[in-house]
């Protein structure tokens, strides 16, 4: 599974959903779960990278050019940020403006079920 979640440095509700999830991401660590955290790379990637560095916030981290960001917006269709999307093992989209939070309800639905299949 994987949760995609789109965010930008200068978005003080990014980076504090970010310091929440910290502690799901923990409990999730052995399991088939990844968070890939999303920034617009010509906007202040390397404070960006400081910041993740300095809150120790664990998943994948990329940043795109303006143009692959713009494509991600027309994809996932949003307009705003913070914008978290929950991916099923099958690749399918579970829910678009997702939050996750430390007990998770969907999420763990969908984890149970991947381990059922």
């Amino acid at each position: 599974m994987l949760f995609l979640d789109f965010w930008g440095m200068g978005c003080g509700p990014c980076r504090s959903g970010m310091i929440r999830q910290k502690p799901m991401l923990e409990k999730l660590s052995n399991r088939p779960f990844n968070a890939l955290y999303i920034a617009d790379g010509d906007d202040g990637m390397e404070a960006c990278k400081k910041w993740l560095r300095k809150e120790g916030i664990k998943g994948e981290h990329i940043f795109v050019s303006d143009d692959d960001w713009n494509r991600l917006r027309g994809i996932f269709n949003f307009s705003g940020i913070p914008f978290g999307v929950l991916i099923g093992k099958d690749g399918k989209v579970i829910k678009t403006k997702h939050v996750m939070t430390d007990d998770d309800p969907l999420l763990k639905k969908a984890l149970s079920a991947n381990v059922a299949q």
